[in-house]
């Protein structure tokens, strides 16, 4: 049986959590063995007892809460320590805030990762979310047929939105090979240049969206000093919310967050 660890990272934003959760009803788990892994990365106000009955109600198998905010990339290498030793063949692993919106099995991602050797994951294709991104492009020059989907090969990065890859990846030690902990574009980079992968996108046969990602308010850390990214984040709070589309404050507290 192909066996298969679905990870969940969370910045313990609960509406949110609900709303991604409610969505894994159109996840279809036949012809696999799923084991199912939360992380929460943001202790600051956290309800443990609330946040853990409300994970186990989705059938989660095992729970890390962390006493302090790490952040993403060093989130991303204690995943990998977690499960690198456990004879998993995929991870799946996504955010707190993405929602499938049809139904798709997990073997039907296994089977389009499989069907190019150039493809390091299969992430599933989400809506227009920055300035740059244009919502009305639904077709790329590198696309190609895979039954009823499409599939994208993109060289920009290694998604964790709602992407599945192989589990010989967490073997990789990316702080001894690049110096930084795992993140979209450490893994995207090292993943091209060491082994020619790059990132495929499913997206449906018409071009359009398979996940929707929602999430307008981020908080917490994101990556270390040092590590790409860090001159972009280094001077944002981790206690405070930003706009998780342009990165400025937001002066409210909302209930979702």
């Amino acid at each position: 049986m192909i066996k298969v660890c679905h990870v969940v990272f969370s910045t313990n934003r609960i509406d949110y959590l609900k709303r991604t959760f409610d969505s894994h009803k159109n996840l279809n788990y036949d012809g696999v063995q799923v084991h199912k892994l939360f992380i929460d990365d943001y202790p600051s106000g956290r309800d443990n007892d609330k946040l853990t009955e409300l994970v186990k109600g989705y059938g989660f198998d095992e729970i890390v809460l962390h006493e302090k905010n790490l952040g993403i990339t060093s989130t991303w290498e204690e995943m990998f320590r977690i499960v690198r030793s456990r004879g998993y063949d995929y991870i799946l692993h996504q955010e707190d805030d993405v929602e499938l919106l049809q139904p798709i099995k997990v073997t039907e991602m296994i089977d389009a990762l499989k069907s190019n050797s150039r493809y390091s994951q299969i992430q599933l294709k989400r809506n227009a979310w920055y300035s740059y991104e244009d919502p009305n492009k639904l077709f790329s020059d590198t696309d190609v047929d895979f039954g009823k989907y499409k599939i994208e090969l993109n060289e920009s990065y290694f998604w964790m939105m709602f992407a599945l890859y192989p589990a010989w990846i967490s073997l990789i030690d990316f702080k001894e090979k690049t110096g930084s902990c795992p993140a979209e574009g450490v893994v995207s980079y090292h993943l091209n240049k060491e082994y020619k992968l790059n990132t495929g996108i499913l997206k449906n046969a018409d071009g359009t969206n398979i996940v929707n990602h929602f999430g307008d308010l981020t908080k917490g850390k994101r990556c270390n000093e040092n590590e790409p990214g860090w001159e972009r984040f280094k001077y944002a709070d981790p206690n405070k919310l930003y706009n998780s589309r342009t990165g400025e404050e937001v002066n409210h507290v909302s209930s979702q967050i």
